[in-house]
């Protein structure tokens, strides 16, 4: 029996583990605080586990989020089967959010969206447009 997962469970899941990361929790650790198995957030974060609401609500405040951060620019499940990021990159977003410099982390940024748009670095001159330092 072949298992369907929806790709907005996997994308939440996908948000939830960056998230995660980010914060430098272990998925036993976030478990604990929900009073879950770390399989539980396994599952969570590869979309098998639908996440309900009221525990979604649990997961922002633990994570220090809004909940709304897990459904931003979801249209629809279309919008949701793009790549999927691979634990070298979850790790360097974490690195990047520890970097103390709020203009040295912007131009990581630059940098990182300038190569993965083909655009030559040494080349470009100017910020990426629409973007503003306190996004990052």
């Amino acid at each position: 029996m072949s298992v369907h997962l929806h790709p907005i469970d996997v994308e939440i899941g996908l948000r939830l583990k960056s998230l995660r990361v980010t914060n430098r929790k272990s998925q036993a650790a976030l478990a604990a605080a929900l009073g879950l198995s770390f399989q539980q957030i396994q599952k969570y974060e590869k979309g098998s586990n639908r996440i309900t609401v009221r525990r979604l609500l649990e997961i922002s405040d633990i994570l220090g989020v809004c909940p709304g951060y897990f459904f931003e620019g979801l249209e629809s499940a279309a919008s949701v089967a793009g790549a999927t990021p691979d634990w070298k990159s979850l790790q360097t977003a974490a690195m990047i959010a520890e970097i103390p410099d709020q203009g040295l982390r912007n131009s990581l940024y630059t940098l990182v969206k300038q190569l993965a748009d083909g655009i030559d670095p040494k080349r470009a001159t100017t910020a990426p447009a629409g973007r503003d330092e306190d996004d990052l």
